[in-house]
């Protein structure tokens, strides 16, 4: 059929068609399915063939005189219960007409269905690809904590001394275990201060006016944490170390007064080495497992530990301008101030 037209569509006219042909269609009916078969050839044909239908329809039926008396009773009855004509408007209703949907539609929403089945599958599987490599590249990186670790606490040449809070009154403590042969060290520590957000432990290894960056310590929320650090060579000629509470980049100079520190010239019994080891071995377990449960603390302590390798350590000697800011910071706060310890 062709498009819609002003004054009748197509599917209007098959129903208006049928019963034009057979008379049953008002004026207006008439008119309209007439107006609308001049303006469309198809439709002008179906009505031809209508016509022809209705016309073999009425030629097929024998011709019989009806009796005179019939007109009569016909006359006789309509008078005593007259009736109104219905004329049917549509010979079926549009709600039984079902749509055509073609095969190339069906087609088409298939391969859609398909398309966003296997984007969503590629997203999924590629989801499952990088926790995948994030979980291979912890494991690794923790296996080579572990190694480090082990390389320190087994050497000959290991120091170890303990890390005391320089406020009495705080439960902080410690342990460091230096390796001067290797250049690597590792730091212990329990019940630190809170940090602010972004903040970390720089260490500081001291020897007269300098001052030595070692590494960065992130604690967990209950204060706990070890770090792999930096280890000078000539370790006996340094008088202390200790921690402050710096930028999580790290400073280039001590911003706070000292946290926890020890001094280095005092010597540890080799009686208790064994029983330190081991209990350096005990609290890296235990850090581990806490920094499974911190994603934020374990990419900082990665990349702390990790990155620990004997080479050039950040040295620095002390101004007189910045001894007496450090001085009177640490009288501010009620602290010891940085000296040798």
């Amino acid at each position: 059929m062709t498009a819609e037209h002003a004054t009748m569509t197509c599917a209007e006219f098959l129903d208006a068609a049928a019963g034009v042909v057979l008379d049953a269609a008002d004026a207006e009916e008439v008119e309209r399915v007439e107006e609308h078969a001049t303006t469309c050839p198809e439709c002008a044909g179906l009505l031809d063939d209508f016509k022809r239908i209705a016309a073999a329809l009425g030629a097929s039926a024998p011709q019989v005189e009806p009796p005179s008396e019939l007109r009569g009773r016909v006359l006789g009855a309509v008078a005593q219960e007259p009736r109104k004509l219905a004329i049917p408007r549509r010979l079926w209703p549009r709600e039984l007409r079902r749509p055509r949907i073609s095969a190339a539609w069906l087609v088409a929403a298939a391969s859609i269905l398909l398309s966003f089945g296997a984007l969503a599958w590629a997203y999924t599987l590629q989801t499952q690809i990088t926790a995948l490599q994030n979980q291979a590249t912890v494991a690794s990186d923790r296996a080579a904590r572990a190694d480090n670790l082990v390389q320190v606490l087994a050497s000959d040449r290991l120091a170890i001394r303990p890390l005391r809070p320089v406020v009495q009154s705080l439960p902080s403590r410690g342990m460091v275990y230096l390796d001067p042969s290797s250049g690597t060290g590792m730091l212990t520590c329990h019940n630190m201060p809170a940090l602010e957000q972004g903040h970390a432990y720089q260490v500081w290894f001291v020897r007269g006016s300098e001052r030595i960056s070692a590494g960065l310590l992130w604690p967990d929320r209950d204060g706990n944490g070890y770090t792999l650090i930096h280890v000078p060579v000539d370790l006996q000629s340094f008088d202390s170390i200790g921690l402050t509470d710096e930028p999580g980049t790290g400073s280039a100079w001590p911003t706070t007064p000292r946290v926890i520190g020890t001094p280095l010239n005092q010597s540890w019994p080799s009686a208790l080495r064994k029983t330190a080891t081991s209990d350096a071995l005990s609290d890296a377990c235990r850090i581990e497992l806490t920094m499974v449960c911190s994603p934020v603390r374990e990419r900082c302590a990665l990349a702390n530990c990790v990155s620990v390798r004997p080479g050039p350590i950040s040295r620095r000697t002390a101004g007189p301008s910045e001894n007496t800011q450090l001085k009177s910071s640490a009288n501010r706060t009620g602290r010891r101030s940085w000296a040798p310890q």
